[in-house]
C-alpha cells in the first residue's frame, strides 16, 4: 500500500502578515522616502552655503514632505498600532491594552522636542516612542512651511532658519524610518489572531492605490534639479512690505 504523503504545514497567517507589513515598509523607504530625505538634505546644504533656492521650489518639497507625515507614515501608524493590539505577549486583556496606549499617547503628545529613537524595554514602549514622532513631525513641517514665507521675502538669515530645520528634520525622519522597520522586525515571532493578520494583509492591499498620488508626486519633485531663486523674486515682496522702523 504506498505510503501517504504528510499533509504540508500551512503558512503561518501572522509571520506572513508581519513580512508583508516589514517588506512594505522597506521597500518605500527605500524607493520613496529616503531619496526624497536624501533631496532635502542637498537643499539644507545648498541654503547653508548661501545658494539662493528658489522659493517655490522649496514649498513643493515641503508639500511632498507634509503629505508623507499626513498620509505614509499616519496609515503606518494605524499599521503598527494594529500588531501592538493584537500581539498576545505585550499586554492582558483588551481593556488594559487599550488604557495603557491611551496613557502612551496622553504622555507622548505633549513632547514636541525632537529625539533620537532609543530602544523600548517592549513592543508597547517602542509604538509610544514612534507615536510621539508623528506630533513632533507635524510641528516642524509647520514651522518649515512658515518660514518660507520669510523667506520669500529676504528676510535676514531664514535661509540659514531653513537649511538647519530640514537638515536636523530628514535626519530625524530617516533615523525614526529605519526605528519602525526594526519594530516590525521585533515582532515576526509574535502570534497575531487570525483576524488581525488578515486585516493588516487586507490594508497593505488597499494602500497599493490609496498612495499613487503622493508616489507620483515624490517622483515628479525628485525628477525636477534643485532650482535657484529667480534674479529678483522676493524683491517686490520686500519692498512692499511695512516698515518695522
Amino acid at each position: 500500500m504506498p505510503e501517504i504523503p504528510p499533509t504540508p504545514p500551512q503558512p503561518d497567517r501572522s509571520r506572513e502578515a508581519l513580512e508583508a507589513v516589514e517588506a512594505e515598509m522597506e521597500r518605500e523607504d527605500r524607493e520613496l522616502v529616503f531619496p526624497l530625505l536624501d533631496r532635502l538634505l542637498e537643499v539644507a546644504e545648498a541654503l547653508g552655503a548661501g545658494r539662493p533656492i528658489d522659493p517655490e521650489y522649496l514649498a513643493s518639497g515641503f508639500k511632498v514632505w507634509h503629505e508623507y507625515i499626513a498620509e505614509l507614515h499616519q496609515q503606518r501608524l494605524g499599521w503598527l498600532g494594529a500588531i501592538v493590539e493584537a500581539a498576545p505577549s505585550v499586554y492582558g486583556s483588551g481593556r488594559r491594552r487599550a488604557g495603557r496606549l491611551r496613557a502612551a499617547w496622553e504622555r507622548w503628545i505633549h513632547r514636541s522636542k525632537t529625539v533620537a529613537p532609543a530602544a523600548g524595554p517592549s513592543l508597547g514602549a517602542a509604538y509610544a516612542d514612534i507615536l510621539g514622532t508623528q506630533t513632533r513631525m507635524a510641528q516642524r513641517i509647520a514651522a518649515l512651511e512658515d518660514l518660507v514665507v520669510h523667506y520669500r521675502r529676504r528676510e535676514f538669515y531664514t535661509d540659514q532658519m531653513l537649511a538647519s530645520l530640514v537638515r536636523s528634520g530628514a535626519f530625524s525622519d530617516r533615523a525614526w524610518a529605519k526605528y519602525e522597520e526594526g519594530f516590525v522586525l521585533r515582532t515576526l515571532d509574535e502570534h497575531l489572531p487570525e483576524d488581525a493578520a488578515r486585516w493588516l494583509l487586507d490594508r497593505l492591499v488597499a494602500s497599493a492605490a490609496s498612495l499613487d498620488r503622493w508616489r507620483a508626486a515624490v517622483r515628479a519633485f525628485l525628477d525636477r534639479p534643485i532650482v535657484d531663486r529667480p534674479a529678483g523674486a522676493g524683491a517686490a515682496a520686500q519692498a512692499g512690505a511695512p516698515s518695522t522702523a
